[in-house]
């Protein structure tokens, strides 16, 4: 688990981790903030031709994921941050926020990017790799994520194949 420790502007320490509390003298909502998880994927293609396997990993509104793939041999192959966006309330859209560049949707207001509304995208944006099997082989691959934020659970994963 990570720390974070400041100094307030008055000069009280503060340090917030699983052992301290917070600035406020309560305990530390840390949850499952920064711990690393694993999944580990055996693809078999049992067939005649070549396969497509692709994972996908998608956090919390709002969140974000930091994701690291490994070969068999624990070797990174690939390193990413996973952000689903924010997406506001029609009361609680903040003034900083340009909404211009919202559009509602079941009232909840999205982002566009690149001209397409972000919910039509939460989930091809959620592709974390593609892996190629061959017929008659088999690869392993490791997934490690990291949840950056204590409010960022409910972490979606599936596979597809081709």
């Amino acid at each position: 688990m990570m720390t974070f420790a400041c100094i307030t502007p008055d000069g009280r320490p503060i340090r917030i981790d699983n052992e301290h509390a917070d600035g406020a003298g309560m305990p530390a909502n840390t949850g499952n903030w920064m711990v690393q998880y694993t999944d580990n994927f055996t693809f078999i293609n049992a067939g005649t031709k070549p396969r497509s396997f692709r994972i996908y990993k998608k956090g919390a509104v709002s969140g974000a994921l930091a994701v690291a793939i490994r070969d068999e041999t624990g070797k990174v192959l690939d390193a990413m941050l996973k952000c689903h966006p924010y997406v506001y309330a029609k009361d609680n859209i903040p003034p900083y926020a340009d909404r211009s560049l919202l559009t509602e949707k079941n009232g909840e207001y999205w982002y566009v990017l690149n001209g397409r509304p972000y919910w039509e995208q939460v989930d091809e944006r959620a592709l974390v790799c593609t892996l190629e099997v061959a017929p008659g082989q088999a690869e392993r691959i490791s997934v490690d994520y990291l949840i950056l934020g204590n409010s960022n659970g409910g972490i979606r994963h599936w596979v597809t194949v081709e």
